[in-house]
Parts: structure tokens; sequence; C-alpha cells
């Protein structure tokens, strides 16, 4: 038999809050001059220390985009050099190598990208020229993504974090570099809605963020040495303009970002004047205005990469982890013989068929076989 649940005490720790999101960041992708690459690197968002290797994407791409599930880290669009539509994912709790999941709506690349647990939002890009699409995807069944609507200006080099319910994007480039943060409701298709200005015009930041709390940390402008050092903070709730949270521990832009609802992760980027790629990882608590800190090195120094995590704001507090595949689950029932149980499938492949049996339940136990590695999770009524 697999692990036991006990229903009482889960029960307690849903109505508590005492789910934890989960801790660990991804970088995927990016540029190590003089070439671009398909490295897979991993962090524990919660310690501090240097990543580790993950696995390989399915090609080497750089300015792709990137967002997660509390199940599966997602990577799509990109250049190869040439623009691409491929959506891959890996399974954050397995290392291994990227598979294909299915294309955007159109080949991109420098596109933003953020989720709740459940949807996928990729914005903008270049195409060749501007883009301001938004499409989606829903990350439990592979497919391909779906127009959403468009933002408010067409562009590239934006980065967006999201809350449960919120994607805010910022920044970018079209014909000029803008300051313009737009705002979306992830589960009403539409078009994008203002929400305030970033402190300067300027593109490729590391954005993170909380489910009440987004940063946007560094990024260049278009001065000569135009990195930035200021990470900006919105409540996102709240429409209004970017205020200020600290600085990194150096400037730079090009970088991805990671978090785990508390600690926002730096990772990467380079100075464009000197053009000094950078394998700097510095963090903040996003809770807590002030300067980053040190977090650790990227094994190697990388810049246009991007980064997510299971844990990050756009996951809902209370959000259950996903269960173990495959079958055997026995689940503590706490002294009375379950009168029905129910089995919802909660990650599984557009094709995929499986088989579930109940087993033999009582007053202690009742159990349930699920087979082909779906994931699952099991109700039980008394």
């Amino acid at each position: 038999m697999g692990d036991i649940w006990s229903i009482k005490e889960q029960y307690k720790r849903q109505m508590g809050s005492l789910w934890s999101r989960g801790d660990r960041g991804i970088v995927m992708g990016g540029d190590q001059t003089p070439a671009k690459v398909n490295v897979i690197d991993y962090i524990t968002i919660s310690t501090t220390g240097n990543s580790t290797d993950f696995g390989d994407l399915t090609s080497v791409k750089a300015s792709n985009g990137t967002t997660g599930s509390s199940t599966r880290a997602f990577c799509f669009g990109g250049y190869t050099p040439a623009k691409i539509n491929v959506i891959e994912y890996v399974t954050f709790s397995s290392t291994g190598n990227g598979a294909d999941f299915g294309d955007l709506t159109e080949g991109v690349a420098s596109p933003s990208a953020a989720s709740n647990d459940v949807r996928a939002i990729r914005t903008s890009g270049y195409t060749p020229s501007s883009s301001n699409v938004i499409d989606y995807f829903s990350m439990n069944h592979a497919g391909n993504a779906i127009d959403f609507g468009d933002l408010t200006t067409s562009g590239y080099g934006k980065e967006s974090l999201s809350s449960p319910t919120r994607v805010l994007t910022a920044g970018g480039i079209d014909t000029g570099f803008t300051n313009v943060i737009d705002y979306i409701q992830i589960n009403v298709l539409g078009n994008a809605t203002d929400f305030g200005d970033l402190h300067k015009a300027h593109m490729d930041t590391g954005p993170v963020a909380s489910s009440t709390r987004g940063c946007w940390g560094g990024g260049r402008t278009d001065q000569a040495g135009g990195e930035v050092t200021r990470i900006d903070t919105v409540e996102i709730a709240t429409l209004a303009n970017a205020s200020d949270f600290g600085d990194l521990t150096n400037d730079r832009g090009y970088l991805g970002g990671c978090s785990n609802n508390k600690r926002g992760v730096f990772c990467g980027g380079a100075e464009r004047s000197p053009s000094v790629q950078e394998n700097t990882i510095d963090y903040i608590t996003i809770a807590s205005a002030g300067d980053a800190t040190d977090f650790g090195d990227l094994r190697t120094a990388t810049k246009y990469l991007g980064g997510c995590s299971n844990g990050h704001g756009g996951i809902p507090e209370g959000e259950p982890r996903g269960l173990p595949v495959g079958s055997g689950r026995g689940i503590h029932t706490g002294g009375a013989t379950p009168t029905k149980v129910i089995v919802t499938l909660t990650e599984f492949g557009g094709s995929t068929a499986c088989d579930i049996q109940e087993g033999t339940h009582d007053a202690t136990n009742c159990k349930v076989n699920v087979s082909n590695t779906v994931k699952y999770k099991v109700w039980a009524q008394v």
C-alpha cells in the first residue's frame, strides 16, 4: 500500500491554510554567449546555494517564456534562432528532460508568461513584429494554446507575474521602451486593462510574486550601460503605479525570476555595457521591502533565461500538492466506513487511458487503485 493520509488531519491543515506551496525554482534555456543552451537548472527557494542540473530542453533556445503549476514547469516560444511556437514541460518533482506539450498560437521570441495552478498565460513577444497577443492553455492537459485577448500595447521583453486571479504584465519595448503595466483576470477571456506604471521605461526584468504582492527586479533601459538595480513593487489587487522596494545586488537585465510566495529569487542576467553575463542568484523576502541578498550561483553565467516555480503567487493558498502517480493509496477514514469514494483525475494527457479500481473499505481505511501514471485526488464520504 502507498502513503497513508488521515482525512481528519488533512482537513485541519486545509482549514488552517497549512498546506505548503512548492519550493522548487527552475530556470530554463538562455544564452551563454557564444551559444544558446538547452540547460535546465533548479534550486530550493527557501534555502541558499548554487543551482543543480535538472535536465535538458528538447532544443537550444533563449528568450523563452516560462511558468508553472504546482506539478509542472513549462517553457514556450523563444528563438533557436528561428522564432518558435513550441510548448514543452517537465515535472517539478522528478529531474529529467523536457517533453512536447503543444504549440502557441504563433512563433514568438521574448514572450511573457504567468499562471495560476490551472491556466498558463502567454502575452506579447516578437514575431518578427511586436505582438499584443494573449493566449492560454490548460496545464493539466497536453494541447495547443487558444486566443485569450490583447494587451493595451504591443511589445516584447515584457515580464508577467500573477496572483491566483490576476496576471500583471509590465515594461517592454515596441517603437520605444515603455513603463506600462497591464492586467487581466485569469479566468475571464478578454483584453487587458491599464493597471499603472513602472518607475521608468525598461524591459527584460526579473518577475517574482506572492499571492498579494508582485516585484520586478533589474532590467535594461535605452541608455548605454542602462541596466538597473531597482526592484519595483505593486500590490496586485490595487491599481496603482509601482513603488520602490529596494535594489538587486548588482545592476543587470535579461534575468529570470522564481518565488515560493514568501521569497523571490532573481537568477542570472547580464550587463549590456560592458556585456558581462552573470551567474548571480540573489533573493528578497517579498513581504518586507529591502535590498536583495546573495543566494548562490548558477552553474554557468546565463542571460535571456526564464524562471518559474511550483510555489509562486498564482498558486492558491491551501492548494494541496498533486499526489504521487500510480496506485495503492490508502486513506485513514477516522473510525467510519466510507459510504462513497470519489476519485478525481488531476493530471493526465489528452489521450491517456487509465483503470480505476475500488479496493476494500472499512472503518479504518479505504483503498483505490489507479493505473497508468496519472495523478489524482481521493475523497471519502463517511
